[in-house]
């Protein structure tokens, strides 16, 4: 299994894909990623959900740190050279538990009572394609770092 893994990380290949993710992750911001139910009944831009999002941490729902944290970690997944295994590890399982817990996103960090997520759009789910795939990413290059006989990252 492990062969498997290095054989698919070499070097060229996680920069491939941390290029991959990070545009996923910005076109996602240009995308609607949810409509609301009242007031207008409008779609919320990827952009403004980054812009507004921080204040949701507040209310301890940490969907929004997954994007520091992809940001964080996709440049360390395309050119580290020097031994991230931890902050990987850590990274993974931030950006895990920010996509689960996205999952349950149902308001927007400003909405008035009432106004809740009716559907999802594209962005929403291209955000959680490049946070999950991130996630995945930074696990296998972490365990990947731990050998010693490895040549591919």
């Amino acid at each position: 299994m492990m062969e498997i893994v290095g054989a698919l990380l070499t070097r060229r290949r996680q920069a491939c894909i941390a290029g991959a993710l990070m545009l996923m992750w910005l076109v996602s911001l240009a995308l609607p990623v949810a409509r609301i139910a009242q007031h207008g009944g409008g779609e919320i831009p990827g952009l403004t959900v980054l812009l507004i999002g921080w204040y949701r941490l507040f209310g301890l729902q940490i969907e929004w740190l997954a994007n520091p944290v992809l940001v964080l970690l996709l440049p360390i997944i395309a050119f580290a050279t020097r031994p991230w295994r931890v902050v990987l590890f850590v990274g993974a399982i931030v950006l895990a538990v920010s996509g689960v817990s996205a999952l349950s996103w149902n308001d927007r960090a400003d909405a008035a009572p009432g106004d809740s997520i009716t559907s999802y759009g594209p962005g929403f789910y291209l955000w959680l394609a490049a946070v999950f795939g991130t996630a995945i990413t930074a696990f296998a290059k972490a365990i990947m770092e731990d050998r010693p006989d490895n040549d591919t990252i």
